[in-house]
């Protein structure tokens, strides 16, 4: 992969990150307003998030561009590593179509179609 290839997927990795860890905030808070047909997928969803380790990968890489104990700039190699370990299992290619592939992907698969709430080709609310 070229460096310029490495910088555009951080920056897209680092976004989904934050994004994330947010849905996983605001799912810890407002669960209990989640119903119907979104329930378990959302609830899959955050599972998901957490056993990836998201909101670490956030807290220590994404939302900084220092190492806290060092106080120096994170290496790329460094980030690469962790990213490829914590966040995307050493699939970035699995990890992005997780959370969204195309305007074909079905309600439950992606991350997108949950929170989008949209059924496959119909272009109809799953709500």
């Amino acid at each position: 992969m070229s460096i310029e290839n490495t910088g555009v997927l951080r920056v897209c990795i680092f976004h989904l990150t934050v994004q994330l860890a947010k849905y996983d905030e605001f799912y810890q808070h407002y669960a209990a307003v989640v119903a119907g047909r979104r329930s378990r997928p959302c609830l899959a969803i955050d599972k998901e998030v957490r056993a990836r380790r998201t909101l670490e990968f956030r807290n220590t890489i994404a939302g900084h561009v220092r190492d806290r104990d060092t106080r120096r700039p994170i290496p790329t190699a460094d980030i690469m590593d962790r990213l490829d370990d914590l966040l995307c299992r050493r699939n970035v290619k699995e990890f992005l179509e997780w959370v969204g592939r195309s305007e074909t992907d079905g309600f439950p698969s992606t991350v997108v179609s949950v929170l989008h709430g949209r059924a496959r080709g119909s272009g109809r609310s799953t709500n």
